[in-house]
């Protein structure tokens, strides 16, 4: 899965649009929003983008326990890229937020390949343009300039939203 993430990031940065058209036609792939927007398109306004969020319904039709977890992590992937990066406090917030999705998602997805699988993908297809790409990493880099040193403890009780 790692290769799909470098594969969808180089396309990005170096303008394969044609590889990447081969790749959601042929349905390795879904067909993302590429709009010029960090947040992209959320008709339904429930945190999840409408790409992602059709991808995840179509692979996990008859499972909702992993549709609803995979629909979870997609949510706060999404608050990763769209959090205020000046406000400590709300980047706090949704580091919290994703803990508890992670954890959600690794006690629902039991295979370790599968899980890891799933993680790439959604972090990739959330940030499948240039500029939210770039929004993901200063994300990145600030949640661990102000996690420096803080010991985390594990979660002990469900975390999986109703």
């Amino acid at each position: 899965m790692k290769q799909l993430y470098f594969l969808l990031v180089t396309a990005i940065f170096i303008g394969c649009g044609n590889s990447l058209s081969h790749l959601q036609k042929t349905g390795r792939i879904p067909k993302l929003d590429r709009t010029d927007t960090l947040a992209g398109i959320d008709a339904n306004n429930d945190g999840v983008r409408d790409d992602i969020e059709k991808w995840i319904k179509k692979r996990w039709k008859k499972d909702i326990k992993k549709q609803k977890a995979a629909l979870q992590y997609a949510r706060a992937s999404q608050l990763r890229i769209t959090v205020d990066l000046d406000d400590k406090q709300e980047i706090l917030k949704v580091d919290k937020i994703g803990e508890r999705a992670s954890y959600c998602l690794w006690r629902t997805f039991t295979d370790d390949k599968e899980n890891k699988d799933l993680d790439d993908e959604i972090k990739a297809y959330t940030s499948n343009t240039k500029k939210r790409f770039l929004q993901f990493m200063e994300y990145t880099e600030k949640i661990s300039n102000l996690m420096n040193g803080e010991v985390i403890s594990l979660i002990e009780e469900d975390t999986c939203e109703k």
